[in-house]
């Protein structure tokens, strides 16, 4: 029987951080990846031929350059590019760019409204004070306050110290941010439709939310982590997506001494008494390990690998209840040339972060009616970039991949399956949509590929095709993600650990769920626990 110190389950980006950093650090890793491709990037296939479609992902993510230099990526191939944040553009042939420079931002907020622009220092202001908070919290395990362990009990004292010296205008505006509706907030700054609907449009992705529901202000602050500058967001991209992303790590983790297994798909935990001791896969291989990482979500980590009776049954009715919404489909286009969008000035280089036709905020709440009534969506969230721009291998010479996500489409319908009429029917309301915006659009598809929430879960193994292997709202982030009493990446199978995007902090960062999880394995062993000797090697 091989023996490694530690397995990991899924080779997507946290899986893959988390073995990456063990393997730097001297340890025996394997990481086992069902999909057949090599470095766990497979392309979805062809759409036509010459047309490479990626694999499903939501436009941006934080990628944090100290996890980069940290796992040292940008010496295994990985380079990043910025980009503006993209262009929102309205029925009324009105438009929004992004722009990362403060006063080009702020010029562009005059051209709807003078006092919006003067709202924005003082908007831009408020939401980096909230991401730098944020920030803090992302990039660290959390403590569950319900387990009395010296250090949960330290960091709640911290906080309640920290709390009781904050300002009292600080203490509201958090309360602001944590407790408002999007669309309460943004009215407090501005007053133009346009350039509301311009932020709400870049926050709500990904999740099943309106910008009228409570809370939702919170995800404002999200768009700004690791941003310092005055203007919008950028989007910070690795140049040739999240396969360039995957690629890079894996060669990291190669490079360190690990192992990636692929057509290895896991099916059972071996347990040695109440301790997980290694996996058995479909073709009845066992493996033993001293730990054992998840970078499934938190359903198939418990509830797919493990007998439901030797859990404790309160942990296995918090996970059933762990909310996976399928929100978002991905329709990829092959473009015979790129689209003239004659509402844009020529050359805008906000173009290069995508286009967004978003609506007002009316209409996104009533994509999201539509969403939870479980009905096709009539006015869905479109954002499409191209990545072919970064990319060109994507496409033949002087041709050009668009990927749209789509927001606000269900799961599944209340009367019926999506069958292909249904399917086409989606399809065609989407390219009426652009056709109205960029005329010749349609002449210019060659082919197209739609990905449904289905399609997406059978693709990337997310219950539901849920893009952050579980919904971040407000119950179900920090020390109660996935679950309360279960943070800290741990639940009750001892040496099991989830690494997946289920587990602090969700889909808020590229990685850093995978790498904190390593973390926190390294800093058990700094801590005498035993669990690994250092330098163990694989035995057969």
């Amino acid at each position: 029987m091989e023996r490694y110190d530690v397995v990991v389950i899924g080779g997507g980006v946290n899986g893959l951080a988390a073995a990456a950093r063990l393997a730097q650090s001297g340890f025996a890793v394997l990481v086992l990846e069902r999909g057949e491709q090599p470095e766990a990037a497979a392309l979805a296939g062809e759409i036509v031929p010459g047309f490479k479609a990626p694999p499903f992902s939501l436009p941006g993510g934080y990628l944090d350059p100290n996890f980069v230099c940290a796992l040292g990526l940008g010496r295994h191939g990985l380079r990043a590019l910025r980009l503006d944040g993209g262009i929102s553009l309205f029925d009324d042939g009105r438009y929004v760019a992004s722009y990362t420079d403060a006063g080009v931002m702020t010029r562009e907020i005059q051209r709807h409204n003078k006092r919006d622009a003067s709202a924005w220092t003082r908007f831009a202001r408020d939401m980096q004070r909230q991401a730098r908070r944020l920030e803090k919290r992302i990039l660290e395990e959390q403590q569950d306050p319900a387990r009395r362990s010296p250090a949960a009990i330290r960091k709640l004292v911290q906080d309640v110290r920290a709390l009781m010296l904050k300002p009292a205008h600080e203490l509201h505006d958090e309360a602001r941010v944590w407790l408002q509706s999007m669309e309460t907030f943004l009215d407090g700054y501005f007053r133009s439709d346009h350039l509301k609907a311009h932020i709400a449009s870049a926050a709500l992705p990904g999740h099943a939310q309106g910008p009228c529901g409570q809370t939702t202000a919170a995800l404002l602050p999200l768009l700004w982590i690791g941003e310092r500058s005055g203007g919008m967001p950028a989007r910070l991209l690795p140049q040739g997506g999240l396969p360039a992303l995957t690629k890079a790590i894996a060669n990291a983790l190669k490079a360190a001494g690990g192992d990636i297994r692929f057509g290895a798909e896991v099916v059972d935990v071996r347990m040695e008494g109440r301790k997980a001791a290694g996996v058995v896969l479909s073709d009845d291989t066992e493996i033993a390990a001293r730990c054992v990482l998840s970078d499934l979500d938190v359903k198939h980590s418990y509830l797919g690998l493990f007998n439901w009776s030797s859990l404790p049954k309160r942990y296995v009715e918090e996970i059933g209840h762990f909310r996976t919404e399928g929100v978002t489909a991905q329709l990829d286009l092959a473009l015979s040339s790129f689209p003239d969008f004659p509402d844009l000035p020529r050359g805008c280089p906000a173009l290069a972060g995508g286009l967004r036709l978003p609506g007002f905020l009316d209409d996104m709440e009533w994509g999201f009616d539509d969403w939870q009534d479980h009905t096709p969506p009539r006015r869905p969230l479109i954002d499409m970039t191209f990545p072919s721009l970064a990319d060109p291998s994507l496409a033949p010479a002087g041709k050009h991949l668009a990927s749209i996500t789509l927001h606000y489409v269900p799961y599944e319908l209340h009367d019926g399956s999506w069958s292909g009429a249904r399917r086409a029917e989606l399809v065609q309301l989407v390219l009426k949509k652009l056709e109205t915006v960029s005329p010749g659009f349609i002449e210019r598809i060659e082919g197209y590929r739609l990905a449904l929430p289905r399609d997406i879960e059978e693709e990337t193994g997310h219950t539901h095709g849920d893009p952050f292997a579980g919904q971040m709202n407000l119950d179900q982030l920090f020390f109660n993600r996935p679950v309360p009493g279960f943070a800290a990446y741990e639940g009750p199978v001892e040496n099991f650990y989830l690494c997946s995007a289920s587990a602090h902090p969700g889909g808020a960062g590229l990685g850093i769920a995978g790498y904190n999880v390593a973390e926190k394995l390294l800093g058990s062993l700094n801590g005498g626990s035993g669990l690994f000797r250092r330098g163990k090697g694989a035995a057969a």
